[in-house]
């Protein structure tokens, strides 16, 4: 209940402000759809199972999402607002079954960290930032700019379908029946049907079941991929040439996928601000000295602060860019991005790369496309891992006070 007041909270505005329905007068993939729309009859309804969707310049095989878009017509015609409400209410339903998946992730702790961290995953799958590109999209929350975009409810339902396959698999895992396994795979293929996105579940659901039980029963693997290669050859039968996900370049991957991750900071460094680089890394070094030796942590400030000058001068060659807002943020950026990944490098646990897998994996299918709408997967699973390595960090951190207190016994 609260993830869904917190999601709905988050994203109204754009979801009832005035200009949304203003917008949609020259909005071109949602007056096709309904163009379409007002034109279809149950013939072509059946027809989109056999050959491409709704939208008919666009060559995707999205059977469902053409059915919902035809239903929504029916409803709303051209009151573009309630379409938003759609997408709103399930967006809602999205943070709800990410809850109660980081819940189950999450169960080993005790009951009032869980759900903190249940509930953070839920704020930052609300917050997370999309990729900013000038003149195009604002460096608004993923989900704030894709409620008043209806169209992407493709998007929405298919992670609904996909996180309820994987909570019903998670059931599966733990307490294996042949109806849970039929049920998680149910909602996978209802979800290929919504977007071809959806393939990356294919790999998903067989780590989510490894983490589960260090081991990846043949039944999960075989009918995951096998359905999803399935699901593929039909696609290409019905729509020859479709659109979709495309195999990621070895050699651009990484990158793209880093740019992905943190654009802004990657931007940044690709520019030439070097400097934060150092004095984020000597600033973990430092509180990590303290903690290790029992010091007050009030000497981070100005040894941080001293470090900081420090590496502004040696390395960016101007001991004040600490003051200037355009470098200070990535200063910001750096202790977050390090600090995390230096956690998962230490890290012991087996979700922190688990979580790590699943992020890379719902990236493979963007590589060759950006916008706000393609990164609402992956905000879902980056929300997960970072709720898992702050929990790690904290661990880390008590780790080391009681290191310092057995050596001094």
């Amino acid at each position: 209940m609260v993830a869904a007041v917190v999601s709905l909270a988050a994203t109204c505005y754009p979801v009832f402000s005035p200009a949304t329905q203003a917008r949609y007068a020259t909005e071109p993939d949602a007056n096709n759809i309904v163009a379409a729309a007002s034109q279809a009859s149950w013939r072509d309804a059946l027809g989109w199972w056999s050959g491409a969707w709704i939208e008919p310049d666009m060559p995707y095989y999205r059977p469902l999402p053409s059915l919902v878009f035809w239903a929504e017509y029916g409803l709303f015609e051209r009151d573009f607002q309630k379409y938003c409400v759609v997408s709103w209410l399930a967006h809602a339903g999205c943070a709800v079954v990410l809850f109660l998946l980081a819940l189950s992730l999450f169960r080993g702790r005790p009951p009032r960290v869980a759900l903190g961290m249940a509930l953070l995953v839920v704020f930052l799958f609300n917050t997370r930032r999309n990729i900013m590109v000038p003149q195009l999209w604002e460096p608004y929350p993923i989900a704030w700019s894709v409620m008043p975009y209806w169209p992407s409810q493709t998007d929405i339902f298919s992670l609904l379908l996909s996180l309820l396959s994987l909570l019903v698999l998670d059931r599966y895992a733990l307490e294996p029946s042949r109806g849970r396994l039929a049920g998680a795979v149910g909602l996978f293929a209802a979800a290929l049907l919504f977007k071809e996105m959806t393939v990356a579940t294919a790999l998903l659901a067989p780590i989510w079941v490894w983490y589960r039980r260090r081991k990846i029963p043949w039944e999960v693997g075989g009918l995951y991929v096998g359905l999803g290669i399935v699901f593929l050859l039909l696609r290409t039968h019905f729509v020859p040439g479709a659109w979709g996900p495309e195999p990621p370049v070895p050699m651009t991957f990484g990158r793209k996928l880093l740019f992905y991750l943190n654009d802004e900071l990657f931007l940044k460094y690709g520019s030439g601000i070097l400097w934060p680089i150092p004095a984020a890394l000597g600033i973990i070094a430092l509180a990590w000295v303290l903690r290790r030796w029992r010091q007050s942590l009030i000497w981070l400030l100005p040894g941080g602060l001293g470090w900081t000058l420090l590496m502004c001068q040696v390395v960016g060659y101007n001991f004040t860019a600490f003051t200037i807002p355009g470098e200070l943020w990535p200063w910001a950026l750096s202790l977050l991005a390090w600090g995390g990944l230096l956690v998962l490098l230490q890290s012991r646990s087996w979700l922190n790369w688990t979580l790590t897998a699943m992020v890379v994996v719902v990236h493979m299918p963007i590589m060759h496309v950006i916008g706000p709408h393609y990164q609402y997967w992956p905000a879902a699973f980056w929300s997960l891992l970072s709720a898992a390595l702050l929990l790690s960090a904290g661990d880390w951190w008590q780790a080391l006070g009681r290191r310092r207190e057995q050596t001094e016994a």
